[in-house]
């Protein structure tokens, strides 16, 4: 499990298969939101859950929230100019 401050990643929109998605990047890998939450512990409680079903996913927090964001691959993403 990795948290982070929302200040190490850079805010982008990607085109997916699925359309525009906002996304983070992060170390040159895409990560899409799929949970915010008020509480760094309710983000943290999910996170673990993630990785006990063999997923991997990071916490992005800001002042205002906590995000799960799970990875997605390049290969599916495009950023939006």
């Amino acid at each position: 499990m990795i948290i982070i401050s929302q200040a190490q990643t850079q805010s982008v929109q990607i085109r997916t298969p699925w359309g525009i998605e906002p996304a983070v990047s992060f170390m040159n890998q895409f990560f899409v939101p799929t949970h915010s939450f008020r509480k760094l512990e309710s983000a943290i409680r999910t996170c673990r859950q993630d990785l006990e079903a063999g997923l991997f996913s990071i916490v992005v927090q800001s002042r205002e929230q906590a995000q799960v964001c799970c990875p997605l691959p390049r290969e599916i993403a495009q950023v939006v100019s």
